[in-house]
């Protein structure tokens, strides 16, 4: 991510069909889904960040004329509406047509591209994209390892609000829930993989489940001609 003031690194949209994420490691885990679908004609940019997007958005903005379609995608984290609302303010900004809801796509008459907006983990529930990627495993073995040992550690340590003494050393129980649970679950893989975009590339994520069905019918949607 860019914290500094400069100009943002050069950026090349290369073909029709673009997905804007996050970070690298969606990058990993959209590629990988993607090619579950069979399609490869999207090109995947990551934003370095959500907050880098209004940053990173102008040089992109420059080379949408010859694009057929494009789309933002983010977690809701706290808020999926104030994470939708975000997105679609730098939109504006920039002239773009908005979606009116997460999930679809829009066109302006007179603009050959269509615009879309997803945001993780769906359905307008706030969370991230390891809580879709927790759900397309809820039926997987280790899951019930994963609950019991999130209770332990929801018995035995402190929230990270309070004091932790000396003796739990830096211990207290994950303020991100959600990313631990997918740590605990990827650690009974057999290949090592530390994030959920590594994980994709490796299989370990059920892109067949239901709970994908939305997010599988939007990327399909985007390379609709």
């Amino acid at each position: 991510m860019n914290h500094g003031d400069g100009p943002e690194p050069p950026v090349k949209i290369q073909g029709p069909y673009l997905l804007l994420v996050e970070g690298k490691d969606e990058v990993l885990f959209f590629d990988a889904l993607l090619r579950h679908m069979g399609i490869n004609e999207v090109q995947i940019l990551d934003s370095g960040g959500k907050r880098n997007l209004p940053r990173r958005f102008p040089a992109i903005a420059l080379q949408l004329d010859h694009m057929r379609a494009y789309a933002v995608v983010q977690d809701a984290d706290a808020s999926a509406k104030n994470t939708f609302r975000s997105i679609t303010g730098i939109l504006t900004n920039h002239g773009e047509p908005c979606p009116k809801m997460s999930g679809r796509y829009v066109q302006r008459p007179g603009l050959h591209r269509r615009v879309g907006v997803y945001v993780l983990p769906g359905a307008d529930k706030n969370g991230m994209l390891e809580d879709l990627c927790l759900l397309t495993v809820s039926g997987h073995p280790a899951m019930p390892c994963v609950s019991d040992f999130m209770g332990c550690l929801r018995k035995v340590l402190p929230k990270g609000r309070t004091k932790i003494t000396r003796s739990m050393g830096k211990a207290c129980y994950p303020n991100n829930p959600s990313k631990a649970q997918a740590l605990a679950f990827m650690a009974a893989m057999k290949y090592e993989v530390h994030r959920v975009g590594e994980a994709a590339q490796q299989g370990c994520w059920n892109f067949d489940h239901p709970c994908m069905a939305n997010l599988k019918q939007f990327l399909s949607a985007l390379v609709e001609t």
